[in-house]
């Protein structure tokens, strides 16, 4: 049976967890699921922020803000990704995402990070430059 592998993540005072993005291969002979989870710092309790893309990139929160990247099959993060913005709360213990919306689409958007709480810098190839 396969494991679950965790990627770069950013730690989050906020919530106080870790939030990273999770390769889970457990399920033999499918391909990955990859999901935006919260991990407990504590118990080691994992919980999924954000699933339903393919891939995920480039997370960053700002106090109760979180951005990230996402892309699906058949693109590649060179050829078109999403940039999300959503809201982090935390209820009895368990985080979640809320408000979640596409801020950008339709180019490469790569290494998203939060300047301040209403201001964020990422990468992009929209200009061909």
């Amino acid at each position: 049976m396969g494991k679950c592998v965790m990627l770069k993540g950013t730690l989050t005072l906020f919530i106080e967890k870790i939030i990273c993005v999770r390769e889970d291969h457990r399920v033999e002979g499918k391909e990955c699921v990859n999901t935006v989870v919260a991990i407990d710092l504590l118990t080691g309790d994992q919980n999924v922020l954000v699933e339903g893309a393919d891939f995920y990139k480039s997370i960053d929160t700002f106090r109760n803000k979180i951005i990230f990247v996402s892309w699906n099959h058949p693109n590649m993060p060179w050829d078109d990704t999403q940039l999300c913005i959503g809201e982090l709360i935390l209820e009895n213990n368990v985080a979640s995402v809320i408000n979640v919306k596409i801020v950008l689409t339709g180019a490469s958007h790569l290494q998203s990070r939060f300047i301040n709480e209403d201001q964020y810098l990422y990468l992009s190839d929209r200009t061909d430059f």
